[in-house]
């Protein structure tokens, strides 16, 4: 079975990756590299609305909490905006064809006709699916802030996974000049510590309750996948 660190794309989000992929397919004479930069803005709002926001107003965070996480997500956010407008601003669309065929892959599509969710997914390492199913169990079997740093160690590894498809991949697909790939690197790296210090600074700040939810939050974004 194949597991998915994933959340759901909004309507909007899956039309506007829908309408590019046919522009950027029918060869338009107008340049598209705004179109794939707003394209992934949305994204960028969305993938950390998701993982970050999200869980603030299900776990009904403590202030000390909530207040690291809009701290650090504002940050991430506006350093991915900056870097796609530096870096992407004025590709050709010839060099977009790679990062259009990759975005498009990551959707989890469900069948045509259907009004089931698109999902953003990425793949997990079979390892560490194991390893977050297990300490979340434990957590819940046990006191959750008995496995908070083991916790915190898995979704740091998570985090990982996620910024290796979502940022390292395309920067390798894309045919970067030397500044360009050197911004991009720069601000994988930012994102990357910056995401985690958010998790090491708000698990600790957790009490168990939230812990808990916490948990709960953690296993609704991991689905599965079919069988391999």
């Amino acid at each position: 079975m194949t597991h998915y660190t994933a959340f759901a794309a909004s309507e909007s989000l899956r039309c506007q990756n829908e309408s590019f992929v046919a522009e950027l397919g029918g060869s338009p004479s107008r340049a598209l590299a705004p179109d794939v930069v707003r394209l992934l803005e949305l994204f960028t709002d969305e993938c950390m609305d998701a993982y970050f926001l999200s869980p603030v107003e299900m776990i009904d965070l403590n202030p000390v909490g909530k207040k690291v996480v809009l701290g650090g997500v504002t940050a991430i956010k506006k350093t991915i905006k900056l870097a796609l407008k530096k870096v992407l601003g004025k590709v050709p669309n010839n060099e977009l064809v790679p990062l259009s065929d990759y975005i498009d892959s990551m959707l989890l599509k469900p069948e045509e006709g259907s009004d089931l969710t698109t999902y953003i997914a990425v793949e997990l390492p079979d390892e560490l699916y194991l390893r977050i199913a297990g300490v979340v169990q434990k957590g819940k079997d046990t006191e959750p802030h008995l496995v908070a740093k083991e916790f915190s160690i898995a979704l740091c590894d998570l985090v990982d996974v996620a910024i290796e498809s979502y940022f390292e991949r395309p920067i390798d697909m894309m045919k970067l000049g030397y500044l360009s790939e050197k911004i991009a690197r720069l601000a994988n790296d930012t994102v990357s510590s910056g995401a985690k210090t958010v998790i090491k600074k708000v698990t600790k700040t957790m009490r168990n309750e939230e812990l808990q939810a916490f948990f709960q939050f953690t296993e609704s974004i991991i689905i599965d996948g079919p069988a391999s």
